[in-house]
């Protein structure tokens, strides 16, 4: 049984979603990161591929301290979140967000997925996967996202690449198998 709460991201149209992630993120930086050593202030807050994947939005965000993928799952969402874990109260006391809670587990396009549930008052609940967290190599927004661009293509020729090896591996078993069954038969 599902324990995750959707919050208002869940009812927000596209444009509206983009607004309040930049603002609340930009009032993140202001107020919890502005001071912090491995903080670039040349990247500005950013968001690109806004989109829907089976009813979850997503996106990427570029942040001066991580470029991320955030998820909102649709309300009718079956995760599970670690029993007693509750993030819309998990160490909020004065905070208004919590960025990275523990690491779940679930599925989006048939496979296996992880990500850290995450609040903010006014989005709710929502799923973050920090892809970079390194930012001081870029000086620009393109930088950092074709950073990203070129680890997901190198994994995507290694995907290709590996199955094309596992089709012919899977050729020469099927040989050496009948080659065997000959040398047996005769």
């Amino acid at each position: 049984m599902s324990n995750w709460q959707p919050g208002p991201a869940a009812r927000m149209d596209d444009a509206t979603l983009a607004a309040v992630v930049e603002r609340v993120f930009q009032e993140m930086l202001e107020e919890h990161f502005s001071d912090g050593p491995s903080l670039n202030t040349d990247l500005p807050i950013q968001l690109r591929a806004l989109r829907d994947i089976e009813g979850w939005r997503s996106l990427l965000l570029l942040t001066p301290w991580m470029l991320c993928r955030l998820l909102f799952p649709p309300e009718t969402a079956d995760l599970d979140l670690p029993e007693g874990y509750d993030p819309a109260s998990h160490g909020l006391g004065t905070e208004r967000f919590e960025l990275l809670g523990p690491i779940i587990e679930f599925s989006l396009l048939d496979s296996k997925q992880k990500a850290h549930p995450s609040f903010q008052v006014e989005l709710g609940g929502f799923l973050i996967q920090p892809l970079i967290l390194n930012m001081q190599p870029f000086s620009t927004p393109d930088e950092a996202f074709g950073a990203w661009n070129k680890i997901i293509r190198t994994r995507d020729e290694n995907r290709k690449r590996l199955n094309a090896q596992s089709v012919w591996q899977d050729e020469i078993s099927r040989h050496e198998l009948f080659a065997r069954q000959v040398r047996t038969e005769a």
